[in-house]
């Protein structure tokens, strides 16, 4: 085998994992684990996926206790935007601060039925390889329930769903992966923002049954944070493509800019009625405790 130079690739992912050692294992660990699971389901034999009798959405949120109010507003917008098109809903809560037993059951009352409550492997942060590891640890998890034209939607907790119209998109789209189109300035390159985005099941097969520890350290080399800020949405994007899926990014929500703290009812659900002419979904990344004033307009 030949020895890495000092200017090749090889050295420099090298370099770069061993100025950011715990990170680097993480990626390690997750790749060891997949190699044991590729080995079994070798042996075994991997399951197929079931063929529902109609396409379904199955929606995965990642949250804590501390983005409870978010979530219910969430979840209670997702519903009543496209209850009848949803299959499951998985929330996977930090195992560092877990819903309480009142707050999971408030939301099974609304939920349907079969959804699922799971603790994440990692305590949640905000990106790098701990997000990384467990997002692509609970797709992987989901996998088995999905049906071959079936569909995942990532969700974070401070997403307000406007209508039902992103499904229609969804679903009329040929894409492996939709998203919202952002662009990255470091690479001069659009990706989809982590706020809400959609995996066809044959994707999620892909991201969950591939080895990332390069892919990562490329990614974060060509976007320039530090590893352990590795952002997920950027990454997950960047490992579909090089996994060849075809991702399509269009312009479906939008990120309220400013505080909306002071707004009234009616001003709330003008702004909401506005927002709903172009958008399907509010995503509240800057400003989170806006979504309990706005999730409560009465157009919502």
């Amino acid at each position: 085998m030949q020895r890495p130079t000092p200017d090749s690739e090889r050295w420099r992912l090298l370099n770069f994992a061993l100025e950011h050692p715990r990170s680097a294992w993480q990626l390690i660990d997750y790749d060891a684990r997949l190699f044991v699971r590729r080995s079994i389901s070798k042996y075994k034999g991997s399951a197929s996926s079931s063929i529902s009798a109609a396409p379904q959405f199955h929606c995965v949120y990642f949250t804590c206790r501390a983005h409870y109010n978010y979530l219910l507003l969430s979840v209670k917008s997702l519903m009543l935007a496209a209850r009848p098109r949803i299959g499951r809903v998985f929330i996977y809560h930090d195992r560092r601060d877990p819903l309480t037993r009142f707050q999971r059951k408030e939301l099974s009352e609304i939920l349907p039925s079969g959804s699922l409550f799971r603790g994440t492997r990692h305590a949640m942060s905000w990106g790098g390889t701990r997000l990384i590891d467990n997002e692509l640890t609970a797709f992987n998890e989901i996998l088995p329930q999905l049906g071959t034209n079936d569909t995942l939607v990532k969700i974070d907790s401070d997403t307000l769903f406007l209508s039902g119209k992103i499904f229609d998109q969804v679903d009329q789209s040929n894409a492996d992966m939709v998203g919202q189109r952002f662009y990255s300035s470091p690479t001069s390159t659009e990706y989809a923002q982590g706020g809400c985005y959609f995996l066809k099941t044959r994707a999620v097969k892909a991201l969950t049954s591939t080895y990332i520890l390069k892919a990562a350290l490329l990614s974060a080399i060509a976007a320039k944070p530090v590893l352990p800020e590795l952002p997920e949405d950027f990454f997950i994007t960047s490992l579909a493509r090089s996994e060849k899926l075809s991702v399509s990014l269009i312009d479906f929500f939008t990120t309220p800019q400013g505080s909306h703290q002071n707004l009234s009812p009616e001003t709330a659900s003008a702004f909401i009625s506005a927002a709903k002419e172009k958008h399907s979904v509010i995503h509240f990344e800057k400003n989170k405790s806006d979504i309990v004033i706005l999730g409560k307009a009465p157009t919502i």
